[in-house]
């Protein structure tokens, strides 16, 4: 049914009964917590936050489709003093003695600021394996079925990568999302290889293998990475790290596919081929990998023990990608 004139947009409404049954039953089976918030919710601070998000994220995800429109600019632009008002308003309740959403002093940890800084970079990256489906069902004529059935590989991938990772973690250290970004690299690189060599005539059989090296990179990157970061947080701030890197998450894999699918439109509106935009899109994938990467050399060789919500948060992680 197309319900609001929105042709597949509601099925999101599915969403809406399970998130108020997991409400209902958080309120009933969770016991409360033990150390009550001084100063209560930090209201202020979740708007002018949410504000600052939607200023960014609302025009790169519909400024396409809108033409670029002044205001979109206008708005991205906005997301700088909302983001300053949003950091005052963390300070001034720190000196009036009332808990913060985001205590600030918490990104002057090099494993944390760093860390969040790579996972931003890292997601962004993502983006153009989301263009991929778009190649293999608007440019190769595939149906949704034949697409996600030529995706599975990419679970498979994950669930290795992240089954050999972990044990791994504490001993390789920032080591560990360097081999998965490295092994990232070149599933790319061997996704670029097979279209530029295939064309029109790929077949799924041809993407199994660099689709499973993708993934085994996300399986070994993405969780480790994030088990890195949150060793920055001591247990007091451990819900809020975990808020923050994921909030990160959500903007890395939002803006990646916002900003590589308007280069990949913008390729086809120059009278580009569908192969030729794809090669291009996994191109920009590759280089925000290879930044990633490079960047993980300034993370700390030794981390600390993480929280315990740490390794609850890097499953989590996996599984979004999946």
């Amino acid at each position: 049914a197309d319900l609001f004139g929105w042709p597949w947009r509601p099925l999101f409404f599915v969403n809406v009964p399970i998130a108020a049954a997991a409400a209902v039953g958080a309120a009933r089976i969770l016991p409360a917590p033990r150390v009550t918030r001084r100063g209560g919710v930090d209201v202020p601070g979740l708007v002018v936050l949410s504000a600052t998000l939607l200023a960014v994220l609302y025009p790169l995800v519909q400024g396409r489709e809108l033409g670029w429109p002044a205001w979109s600019f206008v708005l991205m632009a906005a997301a700088v003093p909302l983001l300053a008002w949003f950091v005052a308003l963390q300070r001034a309740r720190v000196r009036d003695g009332r808990e913060p959403l985001i205590r600030p002093g918490m990104l002057r940890d090099r494993a944390m600021a760093v860390g969040l800084s790579v996972m931003l970079v890292f997601y962004c990256g993502m983006g153009a394996f989301f263009v991929l489906t778009l190649h293999l069902q608007s440019g190769l004529g595939y149906s949704p079925l034949k697409t996600a059935l030529t995706m599975v590989p990419a679970t498979v991938g994950i669930v290795v990568g992240n089954g050999l990772g972990m044990p791994l973690a504490p001993r390789l250290g920032r080591r560990l999302p360097m081999i998965g970004l490295a092994v990232l690299l070149a599933g790319t690189a061997a996704m670029i290889a097979v279209l530029g060599r295939y064309g029109t005539g790929l077949s799924p059989w041809q993407l199994v293998v660099p689709i499973v090296l993708y993934g085994a990179g996300l399986g070994l990157g993405a969780s480790s990475l994030m088990l890195i970061t949150l060793t920055g947080a001591g247990a007091a701030d451990a819900g809020a790290a975990s808020g923050v890197v994921n909030t990160v998450v959500q903007l890395g894999m939002a803006t990646g596919p916002a900003t590589v699918g308007t280069v990949f439109f913008s390729r086809l509106s120059d009278g580009r081929d569908y192969t030729d935009a794809t090669q291009l899109s996994l191109l920009i994938g590759a280089s925000l990998f290879a930044a990633a990467l490079l960047a993980c050399f300034l993370l700390p060789r030794a981390t600390a023990p993480a929280p315990a919500t740490a390794h609850e948060e890097a499953a989590t992680a996996d599984c979004a990608i999946a």
